[in-house]
């Protein structure tokens, strides 16, 4: 059979009619459709994307600390140095959300500030992970949360169950919020920034 043949043969085939069933079931498919809700997008819980974050950042470590002990070449020692950057950049990404939450609901907490046992001037925020503090006489302080030491900054104090207790100088600090913080025992990093 040739192509010719076959075309003369499909086009004297009858297509027999549908079933009068099938096309019920697809009118009422298409009304279905047609009139129901739209799907909503299902997210996926932050606790499997934290555990894979997690698990991740084990690996890595121990991927960083095994070529670490076993390789001796220059080679080897770069690609340590760039996982434990990587690990670190990682670490320190995770660290400043943290903190840029807690500032958020600090923010959020209707903070009330005490300096030296007199009630103080609100709190500034111009920044989603440090917010000023005007110390009347002393000046300008600016305040953030970071665990690891950063440059310039002082370890003054620390986060406690609702409120922050801190040194701006030689002056007590204390910030009373209306509800429970979720970074307790955080410390508190002051830099003094001058006059306003």
């Amino acid at each position: 059979m040739n192509d010719t043949e076959l075309d003369r043969l499909l086009d004297s085939w009858q297509v027999p009619p549908p079933a009068p069933a099938l096309r019920e079931k697809i009118r009422a498919a298409t009304v279905r459709e047609r009139y129901a809700e739209p799907r909503r997008r299902r997210t996926a819980p932050l606790r499997p994307r934290l555990r894979w974050l997690i698990a991740t950042g084990v690996v890595f470590a121990a991927l960083t600390v095994a070529m670490g002990q076993g390789s001796d070449s220059p080679a080897g020692s770069r690609i340590v140095q760039a996982l434990s950057e990587l690990w670190e950049h990682l670490a320190d990404t995770f660290q400043a959300h943290r903190v840029a939450a807690l500032v958020s609901q600090i923010r959020g907490a209707d903070p009330q500030v005490s300096i030296d046992g007199k009630p103080g001037p609100a709190l500034v925020f111009q920044h989603s992970m440090v917010f000023d503090l005007e110390v009347p006489g002393d000046g300008l302080y600016s305040i953030t949360f970071f665990p690891k030491p950063l440059n310039g900054w002082k370890r003054t104090g620390q986060v406690k169950e609702t409120y922050l207790e801190f040194e701006a100088g030689a002056h007590h600090v204390v910030i009373a919020c209306n509800r429970r913080l979720m970074m307790s025992d955080s410390p508190i990093m002051v830099r003094r920034r001058g006059t306003k």
